[in-house]
């Protein structure tokens, strides 16, 4: 069977699962993707946490593939008319809860995100992209502002110099 002809017939199976098992509107992240394997499978698939409000449900899954790699699902659904429907599905590599930092470093940028603090110069080999747009460093004087005394990096929206409050 030609390429274009196992895409087609992909999305029209995934097509088919979206119009069963989702409600109107819904994605399923698998779009333009083409896997030997399924992201989910019934019998590998452990349900690990249901939380129903109303018309309202969370439902946490994990599964393990045959590569050894885990996922962790969090299905988002809605009672309709004519059942459950998923009304938006996220993947993780992590497990709920799981922090994004240490606990420890987070605490310490906590910490020193102060008004008085001064945001750090922009390392010489970073570069904000932007194509052709004019970027140049601002000096903040909003006195509400937490970075106040600070400097961001920003596009000028004139010629004109910022406005002093």
């Amino acid at each position: 069977m030609p390429a274009h002809r196992v895409f087609e017939a992909w999305a029209a199976e995934l097509a088919d699962l979206v119009a069963t098992h989702f409600a109107p509107g819904a994605r399923t992240g698998q779009e333009g993707t083409l896997s030997s394997s399924p992201a989910h499978d019934p019998s590998a698939e452990q349900i690990t946490d249901v939380e129903v409000d109303e018309d309202t449900a969370t439902v946490r899954s994990v599964i393990q593939t045959a590569g050894n790699t885990t996922y962790y699902y969090e299905y988002h659904l809605l009672r309709g008319d004519d059942g459950w429907r998923i009304s938006q599905l996220s993947t993780f590599l992590d497990p709920p809860g799981t922090p994004l930092i240490d606990p420890a470093r987070a605490e310490a940028l906590m910490q020193s995100a102060t008004p008085e603090a001064i945001l750090p110069d922009l390392q010489a080999h970073l570069r904000l992209r932007g194509g052709s747009r004019s970027w140049t460093w601002v000096r903040l004087t909003h006195t509400s502002s937490p970075w106040r005394d600070g400097y961001c990096r920003g596009r000028m929206p004139s010629k004109s110099p910022p406005r002093q409050t």
